[in-house]
């Protein structure tokens, strides 16, 4: 028996210019470069984003304190620390050659917070594609815990891109 996942990524393009000033600010690095176009244009649909939370239990309670808050908020209590058990259900012995699954780039959510999603962000231009880890920890946010999940694909303007399915089997 297989499992087949379907995900219609949200296309977002970006100019030269904007990469260009992105490098100038972070020493000539564009890591982290499709997160903040993506996050930028989602504040302006009236979403709060944050990088640095953890859902699942893979780090310390407190490292991630503001994430953690905002989670607490969005599932309550209980759900919150259920939530926390899932990473030592699906990687009970942390063996570092076998990680299950990975959590989306962003956490996006309106401030009361009245919705919260996961945002994974890959760009065109540096052929950044899904792994197969973060589309596991897609299907289980999505599918375990009812988080609304996006994959935006961030694309340089002047380049075509079909915004065709991303699918995968397992």
């Amino acid at each position: 028996m297989s499992l087949t996942v379907t995900i219609k990524p949200k296309v977002i393009k970006f100019s030269t210019q904007q990469l260009e000033q992105w490098k100038e600010e972070h020493d000539e690095s564009s890591y982290g470069f499709g997160e903040s176009i993506v996050g930028n244009y989602l504040k302006s649909q009236g979403y709060s984003v944050h990088q640095q939370y953890n859902i699942c239990g893979g780090n310390k309670l407190g490292k991630y304190p503001e994430g953690e808050e905002i989670i607490r908020k969005y599932f309550g209590e209980e759900r919150f620390w259920e939530a926390r058990k899932l990473f030592e259900v699906f990687y009970p012995f942390r063996d570092p050659k076998r990680h299950p699954f990975e959590e989306p780039d962003l956490l996006v959510y309106k401030p009361d917070p009245e919705e919260m999603r996961l945002v994974e962000v890959k760009r065109l231009d540096t052929r950044d594609k899904l792994r197969k880890g973060q589309v596991k920890g897609l299907v289980l946010f999505a599918v375990l815990l009812n988080i609304p999940i996006d994959v935006y694909i961030a694309v340089p303007q002047g380049k075509e891109y079909s915004g065709e399915d991303i699918v995968w089997e397992f």
